[in-house]
């Protein structure tokens, strides 16, 4: 029992600066990130006018998954920064239920690995990771 009387709270300390470092990265971030509208994000982003509706839903849903506004979301950010704001790596399941949501399609997780099996990194822009994303967009929503 007094084992539990030391670990419990040392674990407790470990999570609470853990969140206390997360929230210090997503000010940090804010700060540092100038506004940015979305038609400056979308002529840095490089994409058809018919796509440019779901490249600004995946900024939305990044900005949400990563705990900050989504005018300092850019497309140079690398998406290991994006996951130091909080965000789950490269593991993209919040994101794609964001999309569904917000666009009302139905996105196949098998397909969505499928066609980009190899594609996705950490190091990547976040640019990269939604061109990824736009150019198989037709064949992943069912």
């Amino acid at each position: 029992m007094w084992i539990l009387a030391i670990i419990l709270p040392a674990v407790l300390v470990v999570v609470l600066a853990e969140v206390w470092h997360t929230k210090r990265r997503k000010q940090g971030h804010a700060a540092s990130h100038a506004r940015m509208t979305d038609a400056e994000y979308l002529t840095k982003l490089g994409v058809p006018k018919t796509k440019q509706d779901l490249c600004l839903a995946f900024r939305r849903a990044m900005a949400d998954a990563a705990g900050v506004p989504p005018e300092t979301v850019y497309p140079s950010d690398s998406m290991a920064h994006l996951c130091e704001l909080g965000f789950d790596g490269v593991d993209t399941i919040e994101i794609l239920l964001f999309l569904e949501r917000r666009l009302g399609v139905r996105i196949s997780d098998r397909k969505a690995k499928e066609a980009l099996a190899g594609k996705l990194t950490p190091q990547m822009a976040f640019a990269d990771f939604v061109r990824c994303y736009v150019e198989e967009w037709d064949s992943i929503v069912e």
